[in-house]
């Protein structure tokens, strides 16, 4: 059986309607051990004949047999395959990656060696073969031709095949040399087909075993110069198979990273242009995200907290501080609060700079924490006392007040009063709010406080001094942390004390008339309530102290209560008509889980995150197909930005590509090769913008600037470059393969 086998071949070219015949009616047989020299004149057809032989040029006519088996059917991965298995090819223009050097041009040829110790030293000893010892490390594009040449032949050698084919290997080299090369390929010849094309038969006579002359695409002259020294050897099939097994997907990331070393200038562009395209692309994922979640924004009756519950009574009585506290064991709630109202409350609270002595406005929730809840990286302390506040704020906010400087202020939290701040700690979400934290003894207080000052349209104060009585209305009063039961009076607002008339008895009734938010009008909106208190002449004071003035709020006070004072109101205002409380759960899938025991125990149950306007279902669904439209709108946008700003430069590889098609390199592992040499192009950009993003998180001036990303927000930047980059590549190298090696060799690409 012969290995290879021609059945009247034909090969027909046609260019501009132009047809033209290649070859024709050439029928050839070949077997291992065979040294075949073909001549001809120029132009006769010699190398198509190599062309189709090797499979990087197509038939017309006739059918090729390798081992019996025909190609006329052979897809364009079949033929990859061939070459792969059975053909190695010496050119006659060199066909040299210029990018690499002579070791590396030599090792791409011996990926069917898996260790790469051993594959660099099989590489080394070809080259001392043929004299290149002293340039291994050399760049094939600043190689003399008879180097080059001289390294092609040892990439060819270098891949064992079956078949050696040879294109005028010695047109470039000196007489002595070509002899030395023509002895080497009759040495590495054995029990190989080898066939050379040259012009010069006198050069090969010595070593040939057979003469093919080609005239005018046909054979005209077939003759056995002297016989085949072949013997018998069974071991080239199972070497074929050896071979085609051992490239694995390591050689295809070795050949990436070669690919990708180099060029290091096309490199270094593709890496800088990548750092471009991941920047557009974060671009676009801020403004599809902002514009979609002003969109989608849909407000909420209360501000939204993990876990809370918020309750009230049907009939609107209010829920006593003994319930909650029993339904907080039932329901196993982790925490609840009586009256929070001021969890929802968004008022600015105002910094107060003790040293300039001005305020500044900040949005600053209202809240308590337990201090497990932050950590220990804290500047300063949790609050202890009453009149102290911990500030949990965005860490672009330390643009504005370093953490010593805020520890030195003191804050106006909705205008009742001075707080001291005792401690500070930063997050870096600038999507949330800051909040201000309190004790649960302030926060009670605060809440207290906030509604009688903030619920009550119209306050008055009757006082009877002496058994004389006078009304005087409120415009602001407020609370002293103190722990003796006072009222001081302003003198300035009740002239009509005679501070010099001693005051035996002091009797004073607040009246106050309560009205409803604007946003839940009811059918009665207002409602009394009085409230009449009595206290000793020990326990009223018509002059407020400077130090309380100054200590409770940036406005000179009607009135000034003790807490005590205020729990009494208190008790009368908020405990007669408050009916809402708030019970805290691990998380917002416990807090579901325990609304229908809620609703069983008699109580109307909402999530904090009940929203107060709802969409359909169809418009979620719409606005959710609306924004991945959008987005993958910017993807594929990106696509084509990448896809022509990397033409050009792929085009760089083109020959590369063709060259390593003729040595038979899988298609596959090509293809993993220029994937993987993408990948290492976009390291840069990812590390560029992982620091970029570090950058925006942790610095406070920049933190403020851009909205903040979360984990699923930078993958899906990272996974759609990647995604981007490697479509691209794809279809770049869909392209490329879409024509024969000859034509691609050629530079016959559109």
């Amino acid at each position: 059986m012969s290995l290879l086998t021609l059945k009247d071949i034909g090969k027909i070219y046609v260019s501009k309607s132009v047809v033209s015949i290649g070859i024709r009616g050439v029928n050839l047989s070949f077997d291992r051990g065979e040294f075949v020299a073909i001549t001809g004149k120029s132009g006769s057809g010699k190398s198509t004949l190599l062309n189709v032989i090797s499979g990087m040029d197509t038939y017309e006519e006739g059918e090729l047999l390798i081992e019996n088996s025909s190609t006329q059917y052979y897809t364009q991965k079949e033929w990859e395959e061939y070459r792969e298995k059975y053909i190695s090819f010496i050119f006659q223009d060199y066909n040299i990656i210029e990018s690499c050097t002579v070791l590396q041009n030599v090792e791409l040829a011996l990926f069917h060696i898996a260790n790469r110790q051993e594959r660099r030293k099989r590489a080394i000893e070809l080259l001392e073969r043929v004299g290149l010892s002293n340039q291994l490390h050399q760049k094939a594009s600043k190689l003399s031709g008879g180097q080059k040449q001289r390294t092609v032949i040892a990439r060819a050698l270098a891949k064992d095949s079956p078949i050696i084919l040879a294109d005028e290997p010695t047109g470039n080299l000196d007489s002595a040399t070509s002899k030395e090369i023509i002895q080497l390929l009759k040495e590495v010849s054995v029990n190989k087909l080898c066939i050379i094309v040259t012009h010069n038969f006198d050069e090969v006579e010595e070593y040939a075993t057979r003469h093919v002359r080609i005239f005018d695409g046909g054979v005209e002259y077939d003759h056995v110069v002297k016989p085949n020294e072949s013997t018998e050897n069974h071991q080239t099939e199972e070497k074929v198979k050896d071979i085609s097994t051992k490239i694995s997907l390591k050689n295809s990331f070795t050949l990436g990273k070669t690919i990708f070393t180099s060029r290091p200038k096309l490199s270094t562009f593709m890496c800088a242009f990548l750092i471009v395209a991941i920047l557009i692309l974060y671009g676009a994922t801020i403004i599809v995200k902002e514009f979609f979640e002003d969109l989608n924004y849909q407000p909420t009756y209360f501000t939204p907290s993990s876990g809370r519950v918020i309750i009230t009574t049907p009939d609107g009585s209010p829920i006593s501080d003994e319930t909650l506290t029993s339904i907080q064991e039932k329901t196993n709630a982790k925490d609840a609060i009586n009256f929070d109202f001021l969890l929802d409350d968004h008022d600015f609270n105002q910094l107060y700079d003790n040293e300039k002595n001005e305020t500044s406005a900040r949005i600053l929730r209202l809240d308590y924490e337990f201090q497990g809840d932050y950590g220990k990286n804290i500047y300063g302390r949790y609050p202890e006392k009453i009149n102290e506040v911990f500030l949990y704020l965005p860490i672009g906010s330390k643009v504005d007040y370093s953490p010593e400087e805020l520890l030195n202020q003191s804050i106006i939290l909705e205008g009742n009063g001075f707080y001291d701040i005792v401690g500070v700690k930063y997050f870096r979400d600038n999507r949330k709010k800051g909040k201000a934290l309190l004790t649960r003894e302030g926060f009670d207080v605060l809440n207290r406080m906030v509604y009688l000052n903030y619920h009550l349209s119209s306050s008055s104060v009757n006082l009877s001094i002496n058994q004389t009585s006078y009304t005087r209305y409120l415009r602001n009063f407020a609370v002293t942390f103190t722990e003796e039961k006072k009222v001081y009076v302003n003198p300035h607002s009740f002239e009509f004390i005679e501070e010099s008339k001693p005051i035996e008895q002091l009797e004073m009734n607040f009246n106050f008339s309560f009205v409803q938010n604007d946003y839940d009008y009811q059918d009665d909106p207002t409602f009394q309530i009085q409230s009449s208190l009595t206290f000793s002449s020990t326990d009223i004071s018509t002059s407020i102290p400077t130090d309380i003035i100054e200590s409770t709020s940036m406005f000179e006070p009607e009135i000034v209560l003790s807490l005590d004072v205020l729990e009494e109101l208190a008790q009368q205002a908020i405990y007669s008509h408050y009916h809402q409380a708030s019970l805290f759960y691990k998380n917002n899938r416990v807090a579901k889980d325990k609304i229908n025991t809620l609703k069983d125990m008699g109580y109307i149950v909402s999530l904090s995150n009940a929203k107060k306007t709802y969409l359909s279902d169809s418009a979620d669904v719409f606005i959710e197909i609306m924004g991945i439209a959008i987005y993958l709108m910017f993807i594929v946008s990106a696509a084509l930005f990448i896809y022509a700003c990397t033409a050009k430069s792929f085009l760089a590889f083109k020959s590369d590509i063709s060259i390593f098609r003729s040595m038979g390199i899988k298609t596959k592992e090509i293809k993993i090769a220029m994937l993987f040499r993408m990948l290492i192009c976009l390291i840069p950009s990812f590390i560029f913008f992982a620091i970029l993003s570090i950058l925006f998180v942790y610095v406070p001036i920049l933190n403020r600037t851009l909205p903040f990303f979360y984990l699923v927000d930078y993958l899906l930047i990272i996974f759609g470059m990647i995604f981007v980059s490697l479509f691209v590549t794809s279809l770049q190298l869909k392209k490329l393969y879409k024509i024969s090696v000859k034509e691609s060799l050629k530079g016959e690409i559109e």
